[in-house]
């Protein structure tokens, strides 16, 4: 049976939220489909070193629900509200990037 992959659907606000942990955990994978596109300007060969990346992405996102759930949306919450800055999610402002990564440190991610 075929896997079918899903899509990212978070905003740039979870993504942004997440981006430590996507860059920790994806960096090979990442780094294979950057090398694979800047050796092949086909777009259509590096299809599958993409999906690895999407795959990725995904567990990241899967890996935080499962553990840091509330501190996560507080956080992403934060920075959309925030138009991304994250000086507006740090103390003294807020504390949802403290607790987010105090969260993150807790289950040893």
């Amino acid at each position: 049976m075929a896997h079918e992959f899903g899509e990212v659907k978070q905003s740039g606000a979870y993504l942004l939220a997440a981006s430590k942990q996507i860059g920790k955990w994806c960096d090979d994978i990442n780094d294979q489909f950057i090398i694979c596109k800047a050796e092949n300007p086909n777009p259509a060969f590096c299809i599958d070193a993409g999906k690895k990346v999407t795959a990725c992405a995904l567990s990241v996102f899967e890996r935080i629900d499962k553990v840091c759930k509330q501190e996560f949306d507080d956080y992403g919450q934060c920075l959309d509200k925030s138009q991304l800055a994250f000086s507006n999610c740090r103390k003294p402002r807020s504390d949802a990037e403290e607790k987010y990564n105090a969260c993150l440190a807790r289950n040893n991610l």
